[in-house]
């Protein structure tokens, strides 16, 4: 089953980066561990399902600055999962 994507507005760890990577915690979420899917500030851990956002499926959408048609094959690991993270592009990302 998928996970859903991350949407286009209002990106919030929470409510939608740990949900649609599958991610196990709740509390102690790092934005570097859901994006890189490495040892940061936290250790996240993720379900069968999902993973680290660089290495998700599809990304884009219409406020994702890499990629602006959604549903594309997510080329772009490197500038997801390298420093300095952005929630910004996660916008669209998509564990199919």
């Amino acid at each position: 089953m998928a996970l859903p994507a991350v949407p286009n507005t209002n990106v919030g760890m929470y409510n939608h980066l740990r949900v649609s990577t599958d991610c196990n915690e709740t509390i102690n979420l790092s934005l570097a561990s859901l994006l890189n899917g490495g040892s940061f500030a936290h250790d996240n851990s993720f379900g069968a399902a999902g993973g680290a956002m660089k290495d998700c499926d599809l990304i884009g959408g219409s406020n994702n600055p890499l990629q602006s048609t959604a549903g594309s094959v997510n080329l772009y690991d490197d500038d997801i999962g390298t420093a300095p993270f952005h929630m910004s592009h996660t916008i669209g990302g998509q564990y199919t």
